[in-house]
């Protein structure tokens, strides 16, 4: 593999960073440094995020090409693919998952559907040789193509991989360190997920939710128990971390749909949605009669797949979309040549899902996922202006 300069100096720096730790150093300062390619406004931290400002829940973090807010146990990232710093590949937030990773004291999970850049790579190759525990779950399909050859890369550096072997999708995107962190949400872990596509990137500082995804992880890891042989066990299935609680899901464990159901059906204002795929028959009945009733419904979908053009547009997203339009509600198609990735909904301004699921039957029944709910205003406002800046470049 070529290693890059930049992210040679990424690497380097937080290395430096772990030393200084070992001698007992403090290195509260985010260390800043600029490189070439996809990585970087680098940014690394002692002992988890710094507090946001005081009086504040939310910091702006810098980000090139992107969006990004911190507060003292959640970071939010949002992909923008329209930015002109995204078609050069220049400052992604790829390079704050890289960071962290590198920065890791005792093990790094990974379970991602696919993995096609050079910073994450190199940054599992440096952990791994510093004998830091790394292990690797993949969709099997992914194997194959430009993601199989990164994923050789990392078996050749002695990091085990294992793949789902069923018919169901091992959609899950997702990272544990150290037991106490998890990035997570719908990033596809390649440029065009981190510069062309409209992604989401949360990173949750909580033990409690990082044993939830290892418990998750460990189940496929370990046990070979993936898409529909598995079990509910997710032990702190709702965690209250400074008095915002977080529900914890893993589909098809958890039974989705019906939580999603019952939170739309409590929706009394608004229920706003970004998604790739809408197919659930069942969560688009229950928002069309959230309308009946008077809740305003807003929401944007992937153009591509219910493109009339297309040789063969999924039947079960025209359906819903037609079931929509019928219904008379603002449901918009996002036409950009980029991608709409996001897997979010917003209901009340209050409460935000996001995650790896699309809302979809088969990612209900047969793939394996991850959903996080949020409720807090505040972080349900940051995800609203995400929907704003989709919905304000979507079209009928």
């Amino acid at each position: 593999m070529r290693w890059n300069k930049g992210y040679l100096a990424l690497i380097g720096i937080a290395l430096l960073l772990q030393a200084c730790r070992g001698a007992g150093l403090e290195t509260n300062t985010p260390v800043a440094a600029e490189t070439s390619g996809a990585a970087t406004q680098l940014a690394i931290t002692e002992g988890g995020l710094p507090p946001a400002v005081p009086g504040e829940f939310f910091a702006n973090v810098p980000l090139r090409s992107g969006f990004g807010y911190r507060a003292t146990w959640l970071e939010v990232y949002f992909t923008d693919p329209v930015n002109p710093l995204s078609v050069r590949e220049v400052g992604g937030v790829d390079a704050f998952v890289s960071a962290a990773i590198v920065a890791a004291r005792e093990s790094v999970d990974v379970s991602l559907r696919n993995l096609n850049l050079d910073s994450i790579t190199q940054a599992l190759i440096v952990l791994s040789r510093r004998g830091i525990p790394v292990r690797v779950i993949t969709e099997t399909d992914s194997l194959i193509g430009r993601s199989g050859s990164t994923f050789q890369v990392l078996k050749d550096a002695g990091i085990t991989i294992i793949d789902d072997q069923q018919p169901g999708l091992m959609n899950n995107r997702f990272i544990v360190i150290d037991h106490k962190e998890v990035w997570t949400g719908s990033l596809s872990y390649d440029l065009a997920g981190v510069f062309r596509e409209y992604n989401s990137l949360i990173r949750i500082l909580s033990p409690e939710v990082a044993a939830d995804y290892t418990q998750e992880f460990n189940e496929m890891f370990e046990k070979n128990q993936f898409g529909p042989f598995v079990a509910p066990l997710t032990p702190y299935p709702v965690v209250e971390i400074q008095g915002v609680q977080v529900e914890v899901l893993f589909s098809p464990d958890d039974i989705v749909a019906g939580r999603l159901s019952q939170l739309i059906a409590e929706a009394k204002e608004s229920i706003s949605f970004l998604a790739y795929s809408f197919a659930s028959s069942d969560l688009g009945t229950i928002i069309r009669d959230k309308a009946k009733e008077g809740v305003a419904i807003n929401g944007v979908l992937e153009f591509d797949l219910v493109d009339p053009n297309q040789v063969n547009p999924n039947p079960n997203l025209v359906e819903e979309l037609n079931f929509f339009r019928e219904a008379g509600l603002n449901v918009l198609l996002d036409r950009n040549p980029e991608l709409l990735n996001h897997k979010i909904m917003v209901i009340d301004g209050q409460i935000v899902v996001v995650g790896s699921y699309d809302f979809t039957n088969r990612a209900e029944n047969d793939n394996d996922e991850n959903v996080l709910i949020i409720h807090s205003e505040v972080v349900a406002q940051k995800f609203l202006e995400e929907f704003q800046r989709v919905q304000s470049r979507a079209t009928p």
